[in-house]
């Protein structure tokens, strides 16, 4: 078949897993959480994220009456609350300086409440987005027919009709008035046809692209390899991946046979730190999760991204009979010292295999349990240890 990859490209990653060996951190901004302070007395505010809820607390005891005649005046610190690596909760002002230990007391006493939930917040979302490593195929598409073509809207709308200058009966008795309302009037008129034309030009040149991407789509569902390629590319392109990752596609001549090579992400860029917060504690813990607990949750990672791309190369490629997806990761070996592209597995899955899975229990699915029941290449122990395999060639598998 002659086949090779001949297409390269990179997935961007989404800003959302904040966990690692350089430590964690977080901040609650002015508008979150501050103290004010002066003549009318000390008030701790806070706000919610996501509820938009907020409330203010009297921190000190009610102040002496001052004298009605002076205006009173309010200094506001902004209060940053930030997770250090070690889970310790330390206060800072709007200069960064660590705020006083009676300040931080006095938050705590009168407004436990919000900060404990602040904290709880920050903690499930330590943990969810380590356990959403594991469980990117939860959310894989079915193999059923393409749909439709969706042409992308055209969001700009066409430029406002100019206001004209009118002038007041006594203005119009001024010829020099309403020679500069009529230039005034004029111009405006010219920006606006000029704003027509190029709304009508942006509009054309995207009417065209939907016309081209229209006939791309119907080139990549009857089977054409470039377009496909294409259009692949673009749906990956749109899911959210939590690590840039690198990837090699060749579709075969005839549009039936589809070769992924997928960089993985290496192990030690896995998440290592656990969250916790106890019921009296004002900080939270950070613990080492330990190297076997690590491991699995590596594998997980690996076969849930390789699911999810298998599950996305068979709803979009409708012709698509027979897919080889091999995942590597770059290693160091310690007898060398040098770095080498290990492949972990290598997987063919035919579609007749694929539309068996039941798609309405993919959270039921253990990725790496199914990939066992395809032609599988992989030297995996029970507890994650990948061992190097030699992946398996599209070519081979469809001649």
């Amino acid at each position: 078949m002659g086949l090779r990859f001949r297409k390269s490209f990179k997935l961007a990653p989404a800003v959302r897993l904040n966990v690692g060996s350089g430590g964690m951190s977080w901040s609650l901004g002015p508008r979150r959480a501050s103290v004010s302070i002066g003549k009318r007395g000390t008030y701790f505010n806070a706000g919610i994220p996501g509820t938009g809820l907020s409330s203010r607390t009297r921190l000190d005891r009610p102040a002496a009456k001052s004298d009605r005649t002076s205006a009173p005046q309010t200094v506001t610190v902004p209060l940053s609350l930030e997770v250090g690596e070690d889970g310790v909760v330390r206060y800072f002002d709007q200069s960064g300086l660590p705020v006083s230990h009676e300040l931080v007391a006095q938050a705590r006493r009168q407004h436990g409440d919000a900060i404990r939930q602040l904290l709880e917040q920050r903690c499930a979302i330590i943990n969810d987005d380590i356990a959403a490593l594991g469980q990117l195929h939860w959310h894989t598409p079915a193999p059923r027919s393409p749909t439709a073509f969706a042409p992308t809207p055209f969001d700009a709308g066409p430029p406002r009709l100019p206001i004209k200058v009118t002038l007041g009966f006594a203005e119009r008795l001024l010829p020099g008035r309403r020679q500069a309302a009529d230039i005034e009037n004029e111009r405006r008129e010219s920006e606006y046809q000029a704003a027509l034309v190029q709304y009508a030009q942006e509009k054309a040149a995207h009417d065209d692209r939907n016309v081209q991407a229209r006939m791309a789509y119907s080139a990549a569902i009857a089977g054409n390899p470039e377009p496909m390629q294409q259009l692949l590319e673009h749906r990956l392109g749109e899911i959210v991946w939590p690590k840039e990752t690198l990837v090699n596609l060749a579709v075969s001549d005839d549009g039936t046979a589809l070769a992924l090579d997928v960089d993985l992400p290496e192990i030690e860029h896995m998440p290592t730190m656990r969250a916790t917060l106890g019921a009296r504690s004002w900080d939270l813990s950070i613990r080492e999760a330990g190297a076997t607990i690590t491991r699995r949750l590596y594998q997980q990672h690996v076969h849930s991204l390789g699911f999810r791309m298998l599950g996305e190369a068979f709803a979009a490629l409708p012709t698509i009979r027979t897919i080889v997806l091999s995942g590597f990761s770059q290693r160091v070996d310690s007898a060398t010292g040098r770095t080498n592209e290990d492949y972990l597995y290598s997987v063919c899955v035919e579609r007749s295999q694929w539309t068996a899975l039941d798609f309405s229990m993919l959270e039921q699915i253990d990725p790496a349990e199914t990939f066992a029941t395809f032609d599988l290449r992989r030297n995996m122990t029970s507890t994650g240890i990948f061992k190097a395999v030699a992946p398996l060639q599209l070519d081979e598998q469809v001649t």
